[in-house]
């Protein structure tokens, strides 16, 4: 077992457990020394995907999830970038979709002035874009998650369904050659999946530094989708790699300003 499947592991486990765990169990399911176990934990505290506590640790979500506007300033160069790169895809009288991530945000707070219809679980982003008069605006409702003001649910994903849309932008909290499209709530990922089976065209937007992150779930391979968004300072080797393995790469182009 590698270090990245190790990972994955542990948030497994924790998921299924309270979302907290031993060092003593880690160590065990992992089959790994408690030194090895010690080394993986300061890691992923580092990655944000959990946190330390006396005798082991919970996951970051469970320890205080941080909430959306918060989330919205971090690399909010690079979230920039891509959303200039996503206002140029949507063409006029396009419908698309878009999930509750706060890169889609950073998207809706620059939508521009293009004519289309939106469809998004995201209260913040159904409040950002119905400012602009030229955009209709779907709002798939259903259980509300408060820190992120996202709906999810059987009735979301049950909305999601009723329609069909042209393009779709996830966004995730990380992704992964092997694993593919990475999320710490199942609840979003379920909606994420409902966004894509009704998309003729599915892009993950993904700054660079969402790149090898494994966390708890796997939303869906990347061979599922059509290309990934990203901005300008991904690493070359990284890109090449992404490249080489046939997954479609779409850098944003710096900005000047």
């Amino acid at each position: 077992m590698n270090k990245a499947q190790r990972h994955q592991k542990i948030l497994e486990f924790m998921r299924q457990n309270n979302e907290a765990a031993t060092a003593e169990e880690l160590r065990r399911i992992c089959a790994v020394t408690s030194e090895t176990i010690r080394k993986d934990l300061i890691e992923m505290e580092g990655q944000k995907k959990i946190r330390r506590i006396l005798g082991g640790a919970v996951l970051y979500e469970k320890a205080g999830e941080r909430l959306l506007q918060n989330r919205y300033y971090e690399n909010l160069k690079a979230k920039r970038e891509i959303a200039v790169t996503v206002a140029k895809m949507v063409q006029e009288k396009d419908f698309i979709c878009m999930d509750s991530g706060s890169t889609n945000l950073c998207v809706a707070m620059n939508f521009g002035q293009i004519s289309a219809s939106v469809l998004t679980n995201s209260l913040h982003i159904a409040q950002e874009l119905s400012k602009n008069e030229n955009i209709r605006v779907f709002v798939a409702g259903g259980e509300l998650r408060g820190r992120n003001m996202s709906m999810t649910g059987i009735n979301t994903e049950n909305t999601v369904l009723n329609y069909r849309v042209r393009k779709v932008f996830l966004t995730s909290e990380g992704v992964d050659l092997d694993f593919g499209i990475m999320d710490a709530h199942e609840s979003e990922s379920r909606v994420k999946r409902a966004m894509m089976s009704v998309g003729k065209e599915v892009y993950l937007l993904a700054d660079h530094t969402k790149f090898s992150v494994v966390t708890a779930i796997c939303t869906a391979p990347l061979r599922e989708i059509t290309a990934i968004v990203t901005d300008s300072e991904i690493d070359p080797e990284i890109l090449r790699s992404y490249q080489q393995a046939g997954v479609r790469v779409i850098v944003s182009d710096k900005l000047t300003d």
